[in-house]
């Protein structure tokens, strides 16, 4: 602003400020000057973290745990978390926000070709044949036939004649009474096995399941030591092998997968013997059953149920072997 002064007493105008006797006043302001030139654009600061992409999201499980800025999916729509140990869910909690909505349905695609018939099922085992009866008395002998003539004495002390052919034999007798039933094998002792594991175990592709309870057993041909996989025969035979179990995949697993579970006999697959159930979601248990009729033809053998396939939860697993016949 300018500068003007005004006398004080004998002070003449030398524009000093004060407080000298000539005092100094500011005068009507000026107008404003034109804006300056903008300033040289500084350096690009250091590039920030990259943020969580897409392959990061992952499911929405109620009561799961999430950190803040994970990405979750939830009825078709993406979400990201707000907060570490969010409440409630997504669309419904102020600790989720919407990224993406979820698109309309498309339209139902044409229906696929009908798939090939499945394999026939396993002929079952012929049963045994049953004791043959005793065999019935045997009937009465014949009447003896008429004696022959007797030859012409010889003159004195002469030769005995020879003995005159045999009489015809006299008809045949009536047949006996049927001979009573024999005896059936009801008191026979039976060869069976029955063995289960209630508790969950994690499978290992290739090891046998294992099973800590003897549930039945008759006979001394097939044995098992509690806590192992395997039920021992001493005695060749054929068998009947039944397994059961009930499979989860856990929370984690990437779906879909397949568990599958093969009855074993000294290591090798039986064919055919397979029980298996694809999952498309975890925490969605499964029943698998499969029986088997197995040879063994000499020697003994093991016979063990195993999972082809890893990190599958299995549980309430049985096994029953009995001896059905002798070797085919």
């Amino acid at each position: 602003m300018s500068i003007y002064c005004r006398p004080n007493g004998n002070c003449s105008c030398g524009c000093r400020p004060r407080p000298y006797p000539c005092c100094c006043t500011g005068g009507a302001g000026g107008t404003t000057g034109p804006t300056g030139p903008v300033g040289p654009t500084g350096p690009t600061g250091p590039t920030g973290p990259a943020g969580a992409g897409l392959e990061a999201a992952q499911p929405f499980f109620p009561g799961g745990f999430y950190r803040a800025g994970d990405i979750v999916y939830y009825n078709g729509s993406l979400y990201r978390v707000n907060t570490d140990g969010p409440t409630g869910t997504p669309g419904a909690s102020a600790d989720f926000t919407l990224m993406t909505a979820a698109g309309p349905t498309g339209a139902t695609g044409p229906t696929g070709p009908a798939g090939m018939p499945g394999t026939a099922g396993a002929t079952g085992a012929t049963g045994a044949t049953g004791a043959t009866g005793a065999t019935g008395p045997t009937g009465p002998t014949g009447a003896t036939g008429p004696v022959g003539p007797t030859g012409p004495a010889g003159s004195g002390g002469g030769a005995t004649g020879p003995t005159g052919p045999a009489g015809a034999t006299g008809p045949a007798g009536a047949t006996g009474p049927t001979g009573p039933a024999g005896a059936s094998g009801a008191n026979a002792v039976p060869e069976l096995i029955s063995v289960s594991n209630p508790a969950a175990q994690t499978s290992a592709a290739g090891t046998p399941l294992s099973f800590n309870t003897d549930v039945a057993g008759f006979g001394t041909d097939l044995t098992h030591a509690p806590g192992s996989g395997a039920v021992n025969v001493a005695q060749p035979g054929v068998y009947l092998v039944e397994f059961h179990t009930d499979a989860e995949v856990p929370v984690g697993t990437a779906v879909p997968v397949t568990a599958s579970v093969a009855i074993n006999v000294n290591g090798a697959p039986v064919t055919g013997a397979e029980a298996s159930h694809r999952f498309s979601a975890v925490n969605s248990p499964a029943s698998l059953a499969t029986f088997a009729v197995v040879s063994v033809p000499a020697g003994t053998a093991t016979i063990t149920a195993v999972p082809a396939d890893s990190d599958i939860e299995y549980s309430n697993a049985s096994m029953t072997v009995w001896r059905i016949g002798a070797t085919m």
